[in-house]
């Protein structure tokens, strides 16, 4: 058997929705044996089994998941006998490079199967916040969470999922995994940019009215007062680079922030027509994992930040918080009284406050990427 197949797992999750099956790949990080995976591969779990391809069955445990980029680290009692795969490095990855993507289609008849291709597109933002390669190489049900491969027998990448009968499949990049994967060992959950403002991709008629000759960039259309991005950026600046990452649209600029969240990056613009380079502090917000979040009646985890407010880390599936529209890195700023509206900046202060609304349902007001709006929650019912 080659490398890349010995270096492959089964995954078999049982969980109250019935029993699923996924592949992961076995690396190592920091000197410990880990699979990595998709998140979605280990959704409400109950019990996780790993097979390798000795037909060899372990029992495995979530350290900690990452839904908004469909990334998990699972960790095994028993790490005997297991080779860690050599890791490529996907930033050399260039559309056309043959690959192949290894795992089990389908059913676990076909476990371990590698099938080929080539990368079509080296960024597409189709499945996550972090880019993903898209191939052409099959990649099914079952294959999500396997590798994907250079002709070297190098990772670099995790296949997450495939258009059936398109020829289009896509895989997250293996830098950005492996970087998700350590905030989760270190922080049990990924981290995200405390940065708050808002851009929007060029179109022509903006480029136009803008005085641009081109559509590259995102122009800088929301900003709020209180953060350390408004003394940096201006309304109507037209990012282009943050850091290594040229800024083609408002998703790539939030793969940037999210990349290089706790430190302070080169961000280069245009502002009145003139090229400069500004320096962009962007505070890390750390985020818990929803395995292992304390979620509140309403479906919510939240967490006190100093600088920031009341942050929400968490958000429960199939919660009230979750048909509310709540996301992760949303700032709850204050809940309906009588007289109007009371600021709440703690736990305290928000569990105190919608006790007085028992089960009926009330309005929050939240501040999302930059904007206020209002939400509507109501308790969980029993």
């Amino acid at each position: 058997m080659h490398p890349i197949q010995q270096g492959t797992v089964v995954i078999y999750n049982r969980s109250a929705e019935g029993a699923s099956l996924g592949s992961g790949v076995i690396v190592e990080i920091n000197d410990a044996i880990y699979i990595l995976t998709n998140a979605h591969c280990v959704e409400h779990v109950r019990d996780l089994t790993i097979e390798t391809w000795t037909n060899d069955f372990r029992k495995a445990r979530i350290v900690g998941a990452d839904e908004a980029s469909d990334v998990a680290v699972l960790v095994l009692d028993d790490t005997t006998g297991l080779k860690p795969l050599r890791i490529g490095n996907s930033d050399l990855v260039r559309a056309r490079d043959t690959v192949d993507a290894v795992g089990s289609p389908l059913d676990s008849s076909l476990k371990f199967t590698i099938t080929r291709g080539i990368i079509s597109l080296e960024e597409n933002f189709s499945l996550s916040i972090i880019p993903c390669f898209q191939v052409d190489a099959a990649i099914n049900s079952g294959n999500s969470g396997g590798g994907l491969f250079n002709e070297a027998g190098e990772l670099i990448g995790i296949n997450s999922s495939g258009i059936e009968n398109s020829g289009i499949a896509f895989a997250l990049k293996i830098n950005d995994v492996l970087r998700i994967a350590g905030q989760i060992l270190a922080f049990g959950g990924a981290v995200v940019p405390g940065v708050y403002f808002g851009g929007k991709g060029l179109d022509p008629i903006l480029s136009e009215a803008l005085g641009l000759r081109h559509t590259r960039g995102v122009v800088v259309d929301v900003i709020e007062k209180r953060c350390v991005s408004s003394t940096v950026l201006k309304f109507g600046d037209v990012i282009l680079h943050v850091g290594d990452v040229r800024i083609r649209t408002s998703d790539s600029l939030t793969y940037a922030l999210q990349k290089f969240a706790g430190y302070e990056v080169a961000v280069t613009l245009l502002r009145d027509g003139r090229e400069m380079q500004v320096q962009l502090p962007i505070p890390a917000v750390q985020m818990g994992s929803s395995h292992k979040l304390n979620y509140n009646a309403y479906g919510l985890a939240l967490k006190n930040e100093r600088q920031m407010g009341l942050v929400v880390v968490g958000v429960e599936a199939g919660s009230p918080a979750e048909r509310a529209d709540f996301e992760p890195g949303d700032i709850i700023l204050a809940l309906p009284t009588a007289d109007g509206w009371e600021e709440v900046k703690t736990i305290g202060a928000f569990n105190k406050r919608t006790r007085s609304f028992g089960k009926k349902a009330f309005l929050v007001k939240v501040e999302e990427k930059g904007q206020e709006t209002l939400r509507g929650l109501k308790r969980k019912s029993a």
